[in-house]
């Protein structure tokens, strides 16, 4: 199971999120993308470590037929993070909506 690229597209998705807050603000502090990298890196880890260990059985266990497992969930992020990606990097640049604010802190879009 690719875990590496599951937990960068993971990763990726929460900069999709983030990405629009930040076009509207100011520049990125070199403290405020240390914490962002921190961050990054601590939740792939989280991911690995989650994943890390798991049996088949557990990997692949559906609540009901039409739950998806463990497995499916990594396997979709893996598969889908090439889309992600196009979606960022096509948000960063489209011009800044001029009026729009996030309905969240970049602190709550990270926890």
């Amino acid at each position: 199971m690719p875990i590496r690229q599951a937990s960068i597209a993971a990763l990726l998705v929460a900069a999709t999120v983030v990405a629009p807050a930040r076009a509207a603000a100011a520049p990125m502090t070199p403290g405020e993308r240390q914490r962002l990298v921190a961050h990054l890196e601590m939740t792939e880890s989280w991911l690995a470590s989650e994943l890390e260990g798991l049996s088949d059985a557990q990997l692949t266990f559906k609540m009901t037929p039409e739950s998806w497992s463990i497995k499916d969930v990594a396997e979709h992020l893996a598969i889908a993070e090439p889309q992600y990606w196009d979606n960022l990097q096509t948000s960063l640049k489209a011009p800044v909506k001029d009026g729009w604010k996030p309905t969240a802190t970049d602190e709550q879009m990270l926890w």
